[in-house]
Order: C-alpha cells, then structure tokens, then sequence
C-alpha cells in the first residue's frame, strides 16, 4: 500500500526520514539535493571519480555525476520506499533511471543518486538544497530482519555520498 499524506506526516514524526513537514505531498515527500558530488575523473590517474563539496554545479552536456540527498532514511522493516526525479527537473534533460528502490531497513544513512545530463548541447544547473525528486513509501508486511536491509545491506550508516560510493 502506497502511504498518503497523514501517514506520510506520521513517517515524519516516526524518524522514518528526517524530512520537512512541508516537502509533504498527498502521496510523497520531498527530497533535497545535498552538496556534494562526485564526478567521473576525465584525467583517470588511478581514482574513477573525484569528489566537490560545493553548493551549485553546472553538469555538462552527457555528464554523469553522484549526489545524495540532504534527508537521511530510517526505513522500518514494514517499509520500503522508490525515488522518482521531480518532473519539472526531468524537464531540463535530467536523468535518474538507475537504483531508485531502497529496501526495508535500509537505516542511518541518505540517498545517494545517479544523476545524468541527457542534453547534447546545454548544462544543467544543480544547486544544493533544491527539490530533486519525491520519495514514495510503500508498507507491507515485516521483511524477516535476516534478509532485510538492515542485515544484509551494504550501504547503511552513510551517510554522505562518498561513504554511500564506498569512499570512507
């Protein structure tokens, strides 16, 4: 069952996520863009990908980048949640179509994205703080703790991009 707007307020109140009362939609929350983001290295001396904390970026024509969101997670093992762009940012050229699930348990930790300027020939503005997408909650029954996120996950207590790629 998708949760709407008074439980989505409850999973606010609960910890569930960490987010603004007001980000609340009738059927998801909010999310915001973090500032720190790690791009492809085009020189590649040993290290993929180079890491900038800073609070607005231009991604170029066919860049892909890593960020996360401001919003840290604490899913109970009655819940799982998807991510979805904001259409108005999908609208520029963005894209995400890559993880977009998050498992039950998944806890401590924020959302790391897989973002993509689509574009050939324009960039596309990312500033730190700004709505990125919407989360939407699903609750089911409880995940057996054993193959829930919160034992088998990889990715939990991250809570930055760089310890969410691996990076710690």
């Amino acid at each position: 069952m998708i949760l709407a707007y008074p439980e989505l307020r409850r999973v606010i109140d609960d910890g569930v996520i960490n987010a603004l009362p007001e980000n609340v939609n009738g059927s998801s929350i909010d999310v915001r863009l973090n500032n720190t983001f790690i791009f492809e290295n085009p020189e590649d001396r040993g290290e993929k990908f180079g890491t900038q904390c800073i609070d607005k970026i231009s991604l170029k024509p066919r860049q892909f980048c890593l960020a996360s969101t401001i919003e840290v997670f604490n899913l109970p093992l009655n819940i799982s949640a998807e991510f979805r762009l904001k259409s108005s940012i999908a609208r520029e050229g963005l894209n995400h179509n890559l993880a977009v699930w998050i498992d039950a348990g998944f806890t401590n930790s924020v959302l790391t994205l897989e973002l993509f300027n689509v574009l050939t020939y324009h960039s596309i503005e990312l500033t730190a703080g700004m709505k990125i997408g919407q989360i939407i909650f699903h609750r089911h029954i409880d995940v057996p703790e054993v193959f829930s996120y919160r034992t088998a996950g990889q990715y939990n207590d991250c809570l930055s991009t760089q310890e969410s790629k691996g990076i710690r």
